[in-house]
């Protein structure tokens, strides 16, 4: 199960990338910026949504007395 979280983390920071790349066509290409950057903006908004999912899924099932690992919770940071 650790192996999909971490699957899914790298995935969250390849999206976070493309919103950023698409940040960087939106300085480029002025006429579409407006269209770029909502999209940017949109992915990111998916990119936090699966890291909030992560997050609560990880800590699904397991015992609600520990501190949550910082290292691992990249929500919260």
């Amino acid at each position: 199960m650790a192996a999909a979280f971490e699957d899914l983390l790298a995935e969250i920071d390849r999206l976070r990338s493309v919103g950023e790349h698409i940040e960087v066509l939106a300085d480029r290409h002025p006429g579409m910026a407006d269209g770029l950057v909502s999209v940017a903006g949109n992915i990111r908004s998916i990119a936090t949504v699966l890291d909030v999912f992560t997050l609560i899924r990880s800590k699904a099932g397991g015992p609600q007395d520990e501190a949550p690992d910082l290292k691992t919770n990249r929500y919260m940071n």
